[in-house]
């Protein structure tokens, strides 16, 4: 349709795209029955391609790691009444 726009390539990439996550948690009861604490952490990392956004992709890998926090609060006023408020941070792709 439009020879001279297009350029030719022949020529394959192939890289790969992997995710690991380590995390561990903790909860305290702080009030019987009624208010409960957890705690915790994690560690992500990704190994990604380096150029995967544009084009023409390119081979290359490139990786990025994390330890995020992690903490909520649970609270039961009543048995027919929860409240949770939660906070957590980790590695967006």
């Amino acid at each position: 349709m439009f020879p001279s726009f297009f350029v030719k390539t022949n020529y394959a990439v192939v890289e790969q795209m992997q995710r690991w996550s380590l995390y561990g948690y903790d909860t305290w009861e702080a009030l019987q029955d009624h208010l409960w604490l957890t705690a915790g952490f994690s560690y992500d990392r990704l190994d990604y391609p380096g150029n995967f956004r544009q084009v023409p992709i390119s081979p290359g890998q490139a990786a990025a790691d994390q330890w995020g926090p992690k903490a909520a609060l649970v609270y039961s006023p009543w048995p027919v009444a929860t409240l949770r408020l939660a906070h957590s941070r980790a590695l967006a792709a």
